[in-house]
């Protein structure tokens, strides 16, 4: 019991005779199994969760990380007057922000938006393949 109490939850008494001290030491290692299998659980279950907590934050920052280096992208283009690479870097910042968007119902007009910078960037696409 002593064991159990440290925390060693595998503690299991030996039973060597057949009297109601052996019941009560088949019980408690009843109860310590019991104990060890609901401290598996519950330490798997947190495992999992923040698992699954880890895995939101990531899928977070990264499209945050590549939104911002577009901003930045966009406004080095503006500085040396690539307005070009500007408008495209805007255009497919502007449609990652959309797609990481949460929302499950968007207007119409946000949808219009979206589809006007993925045919910026298509034009922009093509016309410099065309050069």
């Amino acid at each position: 019991m002593s064991e159990l109490k440290k925390g060693n939850f595998s503690a299991r008494l030996t039973i060597k005779r057949k009297d109601e001290t052996s019941i009560l030491a088949e019980r408690f290692n009843e109860m310590a199994s019991n104990l060890e299998d609901m401290i598996n659980k519950v330490y798997l279950s947190e495992i999992k969760r923040k698992d699954a907590e880890l895995l939101s934050l990531q899928s977070q920052i990264n499209p945050r990380f590549l939104y911002n280096t577009l901003d930045s992208i966009r406004g080095s283009a503006v500085s040396i007057n690539a307005s070009d690479i500007a408008a495209m870097s805007k255009s497919l910042a502007l449609m990652l922000r959309y797609s990481i968007n949460d929302n499950m119902v968007v207007s119409i007009k946000d949808e219009i938006h979206h589809v006007q910078n993925y045919l910026k960037i298509q034009n922009f696409r093509f016309y410099t393949d065309s050069k």
